[in-house]
């Protein structure tokens, strides 16, 4: 597992420059954690997307209302692009899928029975609020015309303790419809809460679906994965399969189903499934920079526990499902996994309550499946809510040696386990263990876990469902109770509603610094000509995705650098040489060559 440091590094290297409208703004520093607020008349940022700072969780920076569009409508899943912050939410839209009803106080016509796809743009919030604003605030979208949240009247939710409200044009922008399973009569309230959305790239989002009919028992029916996808054409509705999308936006998205989850259906000997339905609780989605495969760790509920006769004696699933087609469901499906390890291949991961002991026990309940985009590696909140001896989650990191093993699996690496439990018993909480591991989110700059964990209001001063924040360092093991009462944001049940990003963070180390001597000098320039094309012995300071071997991309990084003990400075013009002069260089290079700590 790459360092802390590294891991700096990595994230330093996906953050953007900031720039809004041509003009360079005060940059946000460091981490930040978007959270999604679904309730009605409990906090001060009803229907909203609030932020916080990782370097101060006391309390959030500011909220900015989505827009229910007359009460029509409600936010259910959010994701970030990890390189600027933008945020998108799907907001699901109530009524029959593809028709229209008219929003009351403007009068225009709306798509019901569809998702809302919203952006947020956190840069421009943090400048203004930074800049103009003192203490917390929620932004309400400034309107002109047209439907919420473009038109009409600027709608105010109701807020409680006297929260300022902010009117701010562009705070959210609505870029699109898209064709949505969800039915009103069918699918409310039971599972109306379960949904994950998943940044692929600024095209491309991933929606973890209801079924197309949730009337419908079998396998066939069980739930989508479906595609958004940017298109540069007017989308259009397919109201037989729930695909495509519609016009009532800044942007054109369409709806596609690429698969189904399907994990617990099982073939009825006659092309059909057995009616058995799985039930998926969230997902994370992953591109693998090296081999460019694409998909979705699923993790899917059996409700582990170790309790002998138990419900749960099955253990929850996390499996991935990858996505080579994105205009429909023939070639995706399950990408098996190979166990370096047991040299056996299993479509899943099934592991016990902590698999550092027992791995095969197959008891362990999930509570949320995260991703560690700077390694791929897999991380999973094991409740420990249904074990035996009920304790608090814990964090279990999956070892990923390869996505393509050239055998068509994913190579779990040899010893793949590592297990951290969190210990809530830390002076100054106000109750008395921490239980609830779907609330987290994975600072993955720094290697650790938050966990958003709502007060019992019966122990203590904790209030009504006031949240703590509390800190797993996977690093060192260690507990920390950041803050208490910081918020009290209203979720429920399963879904994805919080995100980690990080923009703009401090690089500690040098880019082109690979031996690790605090400058970048001969010592960096002899390791790159000595490994020139093949595996780097190193680690890719500044360029996480770059490929595995050492290249051109490395060289530039110490040519571009020389000398440097800081930031980066200026070498325009400067001609990089060509492969075939390394020759000549590569016989002032010395042959110590080391691999930097991980």
């Amino acid at each position: 597992m790459p360092s802390p440091r590294t891991r700096i590094l990595l994230a330093a290297a996906l953050a953007s420059p900031i720039a809004i409208g041509g003009l360079a703004q005060a940059q946000p520093t460091g981490g930040f954690i978007a959270g999604l607020d679904l309730a009605t008349g409990f906090t001060d940022s009803t229907r909203s997307v609030v932020f916080f700072d990782v370097d101060d969780l006391s309390a959030p920076l500011f909220s900015v209302y989505v827009g229910d569009e007359d009460g029509f409508e409600d936010p259910t899943a959010l994701t970030v692009n990890p390189n600027t912050g933008l945020v998108y939410v799907a907001a699901y839209d109530s009524g029959t899928p593809g028709s229209t009803r008219t929003i009351a106080s403007t009068g225009d016509t709306d798509t019901s029975g569809d998702i809302d796809l919203y952006t947020i743009d956190f840069t421009t919030l943090y400048n203004d609020w930074t800049t103009n604003q003192t203490g917390y605030v929620q932004y309400v979208p400034q309107v002109t015309a047209g439907p919420p949240p473009f038109g009409g009247d600027p709608i105010f939710p109701a807020v409680v303790g006297g929260t300022t409200q902010v009117l701010l044009e562009g705070s959210v922008t609505k870029i699109g419809e898209v064709a949505s399973s969800r039915t009103v009569t069918a699918d409310f309230p039971a599972t109306a809460f379960e949904n994950t959305l998943e940044f692929i790239d600024e095209d491309t989002l991933v929606y973890l679906d209801d079924d197309t009919d949730q009337l419908q028992a079998g396998a066939e029916f069980d739930n989508e994965i479906r595609i958004f996808k940017r298109i540069d054409t007017t989308p259009t509705y397919n109201a037989t399969t729930n695909e495509g999308g519609f016009t009532n936006g800044s942007e054109n998205w369409t709806s596609t189903i690429v698969g189904r989850v399907n994990l617990d259906s099982t073939p009825d000997g006659s092309g059909g499934f057995l009616p058995a339905k799985s039930s998926p609780e969230n997902f994370a989605a992953y591109r693998d920079p090296v081999s460019g495969i694409t998909g979705v760790w699923i993790q899917e509920s059996d409700g582990g526990s170790d309790v002998p006769g138990d419900f749960g004696i099955q253990g929850d699933d996390i499996s991935f499902f990858e996505i080579t087609n994105e205009d429909g469901t023939a070639g995706n499906g399950y990408r098996p996994l190979q166990f370096f390890g047991a040299g056996t291949t299993t479509p899943n991961l099934t592991p016990d309550d902590n698999p550092v002991d027992d791995a095969f026990s197959n008891d362990g309940a999930v509570d949320r499946v995260m991703i560690d985009p700077t390694t791929g590696n897999v991380l999973f909140i094991e409740s420990d809510f249904f074990d035996a001896t009920q304790g608090e989650p814990g964090v279990v990191t999956v070892d990923i040696a390869s996505y393509d093993d050239g055998n068509g699996s994913i190579a779990i690496a040899e010893n793949p386990w590592s297990y951290d439990q969190i210990d809530g018993n830390q002076p100054g909480d106000d109750d008395t263990a921490v239980v609830d591991g779907r609330s987290t989110v994975y600072d993955f700059v720094n290697n650790d876990v938050y966990f958003f964990d709502r007060d019992n209001p019966g122990e203590g001063n904790g209030g009504s469902f006031d949240q703590d924040w509390w800190k797993l360092d996977l690093d060192t093991g260690e507990t920390t109770l950041v803050a208490t009462d910081s918020d009290n944001l209203q979720n429920f049940d399963q879904g994805d509603y919080y995100e980690f990003f990080f923009l703009a963070g401090v690089i500690e180390g040098i880019v082109g610094d690979y031996d690790d001597s605090g400058s970048v000098e001969q010592g960096d320039l002899n390791l790159v000509l000595n490994n020139w094309g093949q595996d780097a012995p190193f680690e890719p300071n500044g360029d996480p995705f770059a490929s595995l071997a050492v290249d051109q991309e490395e060289l530039n990084r110490v040519l571009n650098n020389w000398g440097n003990t800081e930031n980066p400075p200026s070498f325009e013009g400067f001609t990089v040489p060509e492969p075939g002069a390394l020759a000549m260089l590569g016989g002032l290079a010395l042959a110590g060559l080391r691999r930097r700590s991980a």
